[in-house]
């Protein structure tokens, strides 16, 4: 189908509000208010890619995913997992305290409904675009699993992907709008405005107070749940990793959540988490995803630190 979105925009210089009372906006984030077409496409396979040092960050979207990020790779590794639906480089949400019962989730359903990749997803894109680093999406995230008979929910998420900023190319922008229905009543939302399944040679969980400029191994280790410092996941040797760090994290409210961990047998995974009592409408979030070697990561973490504030 064809519709009126509201689209990322393709600049990125707009200021942002750092809180709101009522929802967290995100610098840039106020561009997806914009009214524009997203032409619905057939195929959600895109590539876009940009230097970090010698080598290029790469990031691939699958039509199989709805859209979802199924790949990213750098200096010849591949740090997402894409075994099924709910991995991926995505976003997805739940309510009321209900869990998977009530989560909606932009890569698609369940195995038992959607099967492993590559299979058809239960979510529904919307419509994209993209140039050479950057891209968009609109898609209608199905469930986890059915409610009340549906598969696929009502909830829209938009999001808008950019690889490098300003002097920091191991640095990837990666804004988010949530869009609950109209029709429905929350007491509580949880959104994982990001998260990012990644193999699980990717084996050494960090944080990084970017505040003090530390690396700490512990207490992190195998978790899991969520912390309030920034993750960082590496290799062993710090050839490779990846690390997520949102301004807007922790929460005043929740100021000991904002960044979780875990390992699984055969994936390991992070997620960047926000909490809103009485949801509705829509929510903006921003977080920025870094990688290269560790030393990359910690380095262009605090570089990332002292640009935003």
């Amino acid at each position: 189908m064809t519709s009126t979105v509201h689209q990322l925009t393709k600049g990125s210089e707009a200021k942002f509000k750092k809180t709101d009372r009522k929802r967290y906006f995100a610098p840039a984030l106020l561009a997806l208010c914009a009214n524009l077409f997203l032409l619905p496409q057939a195929s959600a396979d895109q590539t876009i890619s940009a230097m970090a040092g010698p080598w290029p960050i790469t990031i691939r979207t699958c039509s199989y995913d709805a859209g979802a990020v199924c790949s990213l790779t750098w200096r010849g590794k591949e740090f997402i997992n894409d075994y099924d639906h709910g991995r991926q480089l995505q976003s997805a949400s739940s309510f009321d305290n209900l869990g998977e019962s009530f989560n909606p989730t932009e890569a698609g359903a369940a195995v038992p409904y959607n099967g492993v990749n590559p299979s058809a997803s239960s979510s529904i894109l919307q419509g994209e675009w993209a140039t050479s680093n950057v891209l968009a999406t609109q898609t209608r995230m199905a469930f986890w699993y059915p409610v009340g008979g549906n598969q696929v929910s009502n909830h829209i998420l938009n999001k808008r992907i950019t690889i490098g900023l300003p002097n920091m190319p191991h640095v990837i922008e990666y804004l988010t709008q949530f869009t609950i229905p109209s029709n429905e009543t929350h007491s509580f939302g949880v959104f994982e405005a990001l998260t990012g399944y990644m193999p699980p040679e990717f084996s050494k969980f960090y944080t990084f107070d970017v505040r003090n400029n530390a690396v700490m191994e512990a207490p992190l280790s195998d978790g899991p749940g969520e912390q309030n410092l920034p993750v960082i996941f590496s290799t062993p040797d710090g050839g490779w990793a990846m690390g997520i760090y949102s301004p807007e994290a922790p929460q005043p409210t929740f100021a000991g959540l904002g960044y979780g961990r875990f390992r699984f047998p055969d994936t390991v995974k992070w997620n960047n988490v926000f909490r809103i009592y009485n949801p509705s409408g829509t929510y903006h979030f921003r977080s920025y995803v870094i990688v290269g070697s560790l030393e990359n990561v910690k380095v262009s973490m605090t570089q990332l630190y002292n640009y935003v504030h």
